[in-house]
């Protein structure tokens, strides 16, 4: 029994994580909470190809991509009214009040890079820097979700934010193609305990046959 609670348990928390991840259109894309902090010239030095390596500062990037404005923009055209086109270049900005995609975009989707509280309600926004550059600057593409049912709320590119710039409250556009997206170090322990209580319960049967 309590080896079949392990299993349960292990399984249950791999289901967790699982549920965690953002898949949209064979792209698992990164919470971009994960790596809030950086210039673009920060990534650059590890993400300059798209294909990251390494780490920037202490936070692992290594086999991630970093998304280009059109990478970003297919994104919000599956998130933002479905079966539509509201983004038909790598940088057109949608904008509407009481948008309900937006709102589940950064509620039940994205984790907030950043809330910010008004009273009792409260903005929240999901920001991102893109690799694309123009003229010494880069992309700042974000999701802002309202609490104001007759405000505006943003599915927008800023085209002129500087490359030398990092926020707190902005993280990075990050995908991996879904068909080869590693687990990360703490989901694989996780698989590894529900690979041996599975292991241990299947012993356990065939020794109570004998």
């Amino acid at each position: 029994m309590r080896f079949r609670f392990l299993t349960v348990l292990a399984l249950g928390l791999l289901g967790a994580q699982s549920a965690h991840a953002v898949v949209i259109d064979g792209k698992d894309w990164r919470q971009l909470t994960e790596t809030t902090g950086f210039t673009w010239i920060n990534a650059n030095t590890a993400c300059g190809t798209g294909l990251c390596k390494g780490s920037i500062g202490t936070t692992s990037v290594d086999g991630w991509y970093w998304a280009t404005n059109a990478d970003v923009a297919g994104l919000f055209e599956t998130l933002v009214k479905p079966g539509s086109t509201q983004f038909p270049t790598a940088t057109t900005s949608y904008m509407a009040a009481g948008d309900a995609d937006i709102a589940n975009a950064v509620s039940s989707i994205f984790d907030p890079t950043w809330i910010f509280q008004l009273g009792a309600n409260a903005y929240r926004d999901v920001r991102g820097i893109t690799r694309s550059t123009a003229g010494g600057t880069t992309t700042l593409a974000y999701l802002e979700d309202s609490p104001f049912a007759t405000s505006l709320d943003y599915a927008a590119f800023d085209t002129t934010y500087p490359t030398n710039l990092g926020d707190s409250h902005a993280g990075l556009w990050l995908y991996k193609p879904a068909s080869v997206a590693v687990p990360e170090p703490g989901t694989l322990a996780l698989f590894g305990v529900a690979a041996a209580g599975l292991l241990l319960v299947r012993r356990k049967r065939a020794q109570s046959v004998y």
